[in-house]
């Protein structure tokens, strides 16, 4: 129960998103570090 009210709790470090949407956004979006040659 803790648990669960804890993480569906807006954070203010997350821009006022739960942690599991931070996370799906997170998922959601193509990883492209700056610097890395991508080959195609």
């Amino acid at each position: 129960f803790v648990a669960t009210e804890l993480n569906n709790r807006p954070r203010k470090t997350l821009s006022w998103k739960t942690p599991a949407e931070a996370l799906n956004k997170l998922l959601s979006e193509p990883f492209n570090p700056p610097g890395v040659a991508l080959t195609t």
